[in-house]
C-alpha cells in the first residue's frame, strides 16, 4: 500500500521498529560518518562504527557537560542520548519524537551516572519546554521531516539558555534537480513514499544560516559532509541493484531514489552548529 506523503512517521521506521531488539540492535538510525570515503567497506560493523563516529563527532561539538539539560529533537531510538548517558553525569537527557513507538524503544534504556532520562511525545515545531530552559540541543538526520525548518529554528532559539549550543544535520535537495528532463514530482513522489513526510522537499526553507540569524542564533560552523555519508548506502540499499525495473517495494524504491540523488550530487548532507548569544 502506498503511504501518503502527509503520514506523520516515515514508512522505513515500520521495518526498523519491527526488527528492533533492545538487547542486540543498534539504536542509531542515520547514515553515519566515514573518515575516508574510499576505504574498504566489507563488514556491517564498519557501518556501525561510522554511525558511532557521527554521534561522537556531533556530541563533541555540542560540548555537553555534567549537570546540563540536553534535548535531542527527533531522537529516534535513543542512540545519541544513550552515548551521553554513558559519558556525562547528573544530567537531564530529554528526547522528543512525534512517534510513540520510537519513544517506547527509547524507554528500554536505563539511566546511568545519576542521569535522568526523559522521553516525551512532542512536535519539533512546538516544543513543550520553557524559554531558556535547555543547555544544548541536538537533532541528527531528522530536520527534513519537520513541518517547518523556520519554526523549528525559532523553537530551538526560544528554549536554549543564553550561551547554549545547537548542533544538527540535515539533507537538502539541489536546485539542479529541477533542470533534469525527468519531472521533479516523480522523484519527489518516489522519495516521499518511503521517507516522507518531507514537507519542504525543494528546500524553500533550507538556508540554515539565514534561519539561524532570523531566530537570533550565531553560526559557529557549517559543513557539507555528503562525501563522508555516501558510503553508507552500501548497507542501506539492496546489494544487487536493478536500476531499470521497479521492485514494486516502497522501501526499496525510496532507498534507491535517495541513493541516486546523493550519488549524483542532487542531494547534500550538511552538518551545522549555532549558539544563542549570552
Amino acid at each position: 500500500m502506498r503511504r501518503h506523503s502527509s503520514s506523520v512517521v516515515p514508512a522505513y521506521f515500520d521495518q526498523i521498529l519491527g526488527d528492533f531488539d533492545p538487547a542486540r540492535s543498534s539504536r542509531a538510525v542515520h547514515l553515519g560518518f566515514w573518515q575516508n570515503a574510499q576505504q574498504p567497506r566489507e563488514s556491517f560493523d564498519d557501518f556501525l562504527l561510522a554511525q558511532t563516529r557521527l554521534n561522537d563527532w556531533l556530541l563533541g561539538e555540542l560540548g555537553a557537560e555534567d549537570g546540563d539539560c540536553i534535548l535531542d529533537v527527533g531522537c529516534g531510538l535513543g542512540a545519541t542520548l544513550e552515548s551521553l548517558n554513558g559519558s556525562i553525569s547528573s544530567a537531564r537527557l530529554v528526547g522528543v519524537n512525534i512517534d510513540e513507538r520510537q519513544l517506547q524503544a527509547c524507554r528500554t534504556l536505563a539511566a546511568q551516572r545519576n542521569n535522568r532520562l526523559q522521553w516525551q511525545l512532542a512536535d519539533a515545531c512546538s516544543l513543550p519546554f520553557s524559554d531558556s530552559s535547555i543547555d544544548a540541543v541536538i537533532s541528527v538526520e531528522a530536520m527534513f521531516h519537520f513541518s517547518s525548518r523556520k519554526r523549528f529554528f525559532s523553537e530551538v532559539a526560544r528554549v536554549l539558555k543564553p550561551g547554549g549550543q545547537f548542533v544538527a544535520t540535515d539533507m537538502i535537495v539541489s536546485e539542479s534537480l529541477l533542470q533534469l528532463p525527468t519531472p521533479g514530482f516523480l522523484v519527489e513522489a518516489a522519495l516521499q513514499d518511503g521517507y516522507g513526510p518531507w514537507p519542504d522537499f525543494w528546500g524553500k526553507e533550507a538556508d540554515h544560516t539565514a534561519l539561524a540569524e532570523n531566530a537570533g542564533l550565531q553560526s559557529l560552523w557549517y559543513r557539507d559532509i555528503s562525501c563522508e555519508t555516501l558510503p553508507s548506502y552500501r548497507f542501506t540499499t539492496p546489494s544487487k541493484i536493478d536500476w531499470q525495473n521497479d521492485s514494486h517495494d516502497i522501501a526499496t524504491r525510496s532507498a534507491l531514489t535517495l541513493r541516486w540523488l546523493h550519488e549524483n550530487s542532487y542531494l547534500s548532507y550538511v552538518a551545522m552548529a549555532y549558539q544563542k548569544p549570552s
